[in-house]
């Protein structure tokens, strides 16, 4: 059963966080580009509140910011990862589930995923041959095995962002993905 479209207002984020997204995501404001048919634009705020914690990890990440537009014909998705950590980043991933729980990940960011990341920020770009192959059928009820069927499944709050680091490698800090309005 499919339920409501969460939306978030672009504006809802940590200020500070969101100030320095917004240097590294050039452009015009995400609703302009939606209006003129550049594509859906979605964001996730991550928090250590919003993961299934593993018992005696660490948190060391206290926030972070994901933001990726989904190209009009939807053969690729260019994606922003923010986050301040005081642990190495191991991986990030995009994972299909509903809040509050686990699932599979469809499309890597960082091990595996083809992001360039600095530390703070990775940036780049997902295409359809980043499938990691994972079947979300049981998780989310659908497959998502290419970029449309992410976004989709985006659209519809079923996908989350994991960052997991060496002092908490199950995952520190998550977020929920939803459309930015």
């Amino acid at each position: 059963m499919r339920g409501p479209i969460r939306r978030v207002p672009a504006g809802c984020c940590v200020a500070a966080m969101l100030l320095a997204l917004a240097s590294a995501w050039a452009g015009a404001s995400e609703p302009a580009r939606v209006a003129r048919g550049e594509g859906l634009a979605f964001q996730a705020v991550l928090s250590p509140t919003q993961g299934v914690p593993e018992p005696g990890g660490a948190i060391t990440i206290e926030r972070g910011v994901f933001r990726a537009r989904v190209r009009p014909d939807l053969s690729a998705m260019d994606v922003v990862l923010l986050v301040e950590p005081s642990s190495p980043v191991l991986a990030a991933h995009l994972h299909c589930g509903r809040a509050g729980t686990t699932g599979p990940i469809p499309f890597g960011l960082i091990n595996p995923g083809r992001l360039v990341f600095d530390g703070n920020v990775a940036r780049g770009t997902l295409t359809n041959e980043d499938f990691t192959g994972s079947d979300c059928t049981e998780f989310v009820g659908r497959p998502v095995n290419n970029i449309a069927a992410l976004a989709l499944a985006m659209r519809d709050g079923l996908i989350y962002v994991n960052v997991h680091t060496a002092d908490n490698p199950p995952g520190e800090v998550r977020g929920q993905v939803l459309e930015i309005d």
